[in-house]
This record gives structure tokens, sequence and C-alpha cells, in this order.
């Protein structure tokens, strides 16, 4: 066994060497998925078929870097297809559906002090859209006709909130209708923005839906606050504040803490413009030039400066984006970048790369982005290391900027959550042939890798800390 770990080593290179797991010749394994769980908790799943008694298995093992703990199985008649999962307090919830009952949705919650489990009765899933998974809760997001509903599971515990539409013509039903719906997430560092105009956020109250209109100017802001068992729709429209004789022919906005970061542009120069919707106020607006001095500016080598850059993000063939991440000074760095629609494939799947660790392995077609024909990987093509590409490492800066929006002209502090280059460490695995059925995720100190090796006919579980 020593020297089959050496072997692996050596082909994974800086890669520590975690576990392995064999499981019984009675089970075959058909895929695997890997999530975050906490701060430097992972979930990992290993998908099997019992020939013994043709049930479809699932085998959970938390993974904390160093140990590796088994989970009791969970078992169903039919294939399983998980929908999201989370861990509260000792509770590890699973919410999986049958392949061939997608309107169902089972709940497994297992006790990793007793190993009990409780398996409850199927519910309803008719009409999902799509899911938020944070530390302790698992959100779930549901949409007919009639009324959009959440649904908010923390460990033993359930909440549902409705709200119910006012006709085809009511705005929520119209943004939910909306073809290409992306859903940023908020527990990690947002790299690359999203080119498309209708976002939702996940906010600690319920949820914020932004809706940006280059040709007016607006981003509408749509805040869905839980009060009892109904959802409560506050809205607000913030316009680009600017001279008569301006005009701006794209833009892109970002929203966090409360406040709505709104970039606009023409080929000449570029405002940043700041508003904080609690207060109802502009709080600043940067006009953003060749005027800009490199104390003003993060960016890397191949940087070609801002009139090159304001000339590329015009063209019609690229679309302006815009991220923020809170530093741990409490100050903001606001990214700026654009996207090439020559990596169109990359654009349209922007948010499964800010949450990936449900998504790469359920082959579902009822997800917020429905604007490919793509909705997750064929598990036997390594079709998520290909993906996961940034089309934008030559065509991005960054800027630093307080509470009050003010441009600080100092280095780039830490942010909450660490700046992750996962192109880097996907990289590593790409053109491996000696592993499939791969699955990974990142936590906030390391690279959770899981894969199958065709040699050794076991489960090879790994951790590169950052």
């Amino acid at each position: 066994m020593a020297k089959k770990h050496f072997l692996i080593i050596v082909l994974l290179t800086n890669f520590i060497f975690a576990n392995t797991i064999r499981l019984p010749e009675n089970f075959t394994v058909k895929k695997t998925l890997s999530g975050k769980l906490s701060e430097d908790l992972s979930l990992h799943l290993i998908f099997s078929l019992n020939t013994s008694n043709k049930q479809y298995t699932l085998h959970p093992y938390l993974f904390d870097g160093e140990k590796v703990e088994k989970l009791p199985l969970i078992e169903n008649k039919k294939q399983i297809e998980i929908v999201s999962f989370h861990k509260k307090g000792e509770i590890v919830s699973v919410f999986y559906r049958p392949k061939a009952s997608e309107k169902e949705l089972i709940e497994v919650n297992i006790n990793t002090k007793t190993n009990s489990v409780l398996k409850k009765e199927p519910q309803s899933h008719n009409n999902f859209l799509g899911s938020f998974e944070v530390e302790g809760s698992s959100t779930l997001l549901y949409k007919n006709k009639n009324n959009f509903t959440i649904k908010q599971f923390s460990g033993l515990n359930n909440k549902s909130y409705k709200y119910s539409f006012k006709g085809k013509e009511d705005e929520i039903y119209r943004f939910l209708n909306h073809k290409t719906l992306t859903a940023v997430r908020t527990d990690e560092f947002v790299f690359n923005g999203s080119n498309k105009k209708n976002k939702i956020y996940l906010s600690n109250k319920g949820l914020v839906f932004t809706k940006d209109s280059p040709k007016t100017l607006t981003t509408n802001i749509y805040e869905l606050n839980y009060e009892g068992n109904s959802i409560v729709v506050n809205k607000r429209m913030i316009t680009v504040k600017k001279a008569d004789t301006i005009s701006f022919k794209k833009m892109a906005s970002y929203f966090t803490d409360k406040k709505v970061y709104q970039l606009s542009l023409n080929k000449d120069f570029a405002s940043l413009q700041i508003n904080d919707i609690a207060q109802n106020k502009l709080v600043n607006s940067i006009k953003i030039d060749s005027s800009f001095t490199t104390s003003d500016l993060d960016y890397n080598k191949n940087f070609l400066g801002i009139p090159k850059f304001l000339t590329e993000m015009y063209l019609q063939r690229t679309s302006p984006t815009i991220t923020v991440n809170k530093t741990i000074d409490d100050n903001y760095r606001v990214r700026f970048s654009y996207l090439n629609y020559y990596f169109n494939d990359v654009n349209r799947h922007w948010w499964f790369f800010q949450q990936q660790e449900k998504l790469w392995r359920l082959n579902q077609k009822d997800f917020m982005i429905n604007s490919s024909s793509f909705h997750g990987p064929n598990p036997t093509n390594d079709f998520t290391f290909d993906l996961v590409k940034t089309s934008t490492n030559n065509y991005s800066f960054e800027i630093l900027v307080s509470e009050n929006g003010t441009i600080l002209n100092k280095k780039l502090p830490e942010t909450i959550y660490k700046k992750i280059n996962k192109d880097k460490y996907a990289k590593k695995f790409r053109n491996n042939n000696n592993y499939y059925l791969k699955s990974y995720c990142f936590t906030n100190n390391g690279f959770r890798y899981m894969a199958y090796s065709k040699k050794n006919k076991t489960i090879e579980l790994f951790n590169d800390t950052f």
C-alpha cells in the first residue's frame, strides 16, 4: 500500500494524501460530489449501486483536511440526485430527489454524534427554481404561476415563506420568469462578475433581486423580507446620475451590505456610482479614466491600462462586470473586468463556479441558469475542469474604497473571504487520466479533492492547503 501512496503523491504534486476509501465489491461506483460545509469542513458523497439488493446508495464522509469521518449510508430504490446539503451543529442534512420522480424532495438528517439517521417523508418538489447553501442552512426556491415560495432548512428546523403574484404583470413574477437569472454567492470571494442583468442575492433576512436596465441606466432592487409566513417586497430604483451631455452605452451592478455599486461607461471613460439604499442616498460617484494613476489601481502584470481597458470593454463583443469584496479592515475591494463573448460558455456558467460543489454532478435541468444547453457535466469527460477557465485575467483591475466610498491609495488588504484562483487548482487534474468520477470543493483553508482510481479501484481523498 505504501508504494501506491508514493505513486499518487508523485502524480499529484503538492497534494497531501489524506485517505483511501475502498467500497465492498457489491457496490459499483457511479459518481462523486464534494461540497463545503463550514470554514474548514467538507462533505464528500460517493454514489453507488448495491448489486446485492439493487439499492442506489449514498456514502457520506466528513473531511476536515486531516481526518475522514464515515457517516451512515443513505439508500433509495431509485437513483439519487442531490438538491442541497448543510451541517447545523451535530446534524448533517442532505436533500435529494429520486431521478425518476423529480417532484419529490426527500430530507435525510444524520446525527454525527449518535450516527442515527432520520429520513423524513417525501415532500412536494414541484416547480423547483434553485437553492442557496450557507453554513448551517439550505434555502430552496420554488415558483409556480401563482406563488413564489422560499423554504429554509436549518438542522431539524424548517420554515416556509410565500409571496402571491398579482397577475402576470407582477414585477417579481416577471423577474423570476426571466430566462437568464444569476445567483450570487455571498460566503466566498467573488472573483469574476456576471454579465447577466437579473441577479439574486441571499441576505440575512431574505433575498435581494436586482435588475439592470442599460437603456435607462437604472437598477431596480427588490428586497424580499420574511414576515411571519409571508414575503414582503420593498422596491427601490437607482438611476445613474450624469450630465445631460454624457451618454453611457453599457452598465453593470453589484449589491452588498445595503449598497449598490453601478458601473456605467462609454468609450472614453467609466463611472462608478455607489448608493446606500438603507439611507436612500448617493454615497459617491467616481470617474474612471486615464487620470487614474498606478497608486489608485491594483492590476496584474498584463493589464493594458485604463484607455485600452475602456476601449475593449466598449466593444460589442464584450460585456462589463463588477464585483465587490469586503476586506478585513471593513473597506471594499471593487473589481472591474469584462467578459469576451468568444468565451460564451464560461460567461453563461458564471454562477456554476460560485456554487460548483452542488452542481457539477447533478445533470439536473431545472436550475436558475437556462440560457445554455448545458446543465452539468457528463461525469465521464471532466467537463468541469475544461470549463473552469478565467477569461478575464488580462482584463481586470481593482480599487479600494472606504465605507463612505472614498478611494484609498494603499495596498489592497486581505478580504474576509480568501481570494482563490480556482483555475490554478483545477488545472492540476484536468489532464490526469489516472482518475475519473472527480469532484472537488474549496474551504477557507484548502482545496478538497475526491477521485476514483481506475488502477486501484479505490476512492482517493486529498487536501491542498492554501
